[in-house]
């Protein structure tokens, strides 16, 4: 990624997969708590409080990634009018998750378990939305060498 210091992709990734990973193995104690349904596995409450302080970390620091991304990234592809469906899908993805992610710790106990599955959600999608951004810049890339 041009503009970046040489880290950046492998930081973006790394956020990435911790936030997709941490998020995934607390959907089972999600779904049992906020659902009520029965789930086979679920991780016991102290590693599961531990697990979501790794992911509302992994979310704070993806915080700061999506700044850098807009500050350079996502305004050079804007005015080189590249990926701009993918990208503005993937950024309103984005979004919606910090403000879901911000609405599990902070919304009411009446609308707790809505936001939660609409973030668990939101979630699924906003990995659809990276891959697809992410295969259809590498073959534009390929297209033009």
């Amino acid at each position: 990624m041009k503009g970046y210091v040489p880290v950046f992709p492998r930081v973006l990734w790394g956020v990435l997969v911790v936030l997709f990973l941490s998020g995934v193995i607390l959907v089972p104690g999600a779904l049992e708590l906020r659902g009520e349904l029965d789930v086979p596995w679920r991780l016991p409450g102290g590693t599961r409080v531990l697990t979501a302080a790794v992911h509302a970390a992994a979310a704070f620091a993806f915080c700061g990634v999506l700044g850098a991304l807009a500050v350079i990234h996502m305004r050079a592809g804007w005015r080189r009018k590249k990926h701009r469906l993918s990208g503005v899908t993937l950024a309103s993805f984005m979004g919606a998750l910090v403000a879901t992610g911000w609405g599990v710790y902070y919304a009411g106990e009446r609308s707790a378990s809505f936001v939660s599955f609409t973030h668990m959600v939101l979630g699924v999608g906003g990995v659809v939305a990276v891959v697809v951004h992410f295969v259809r810049a590498k073959r534009r890339a390929a297209r033009a060498v």
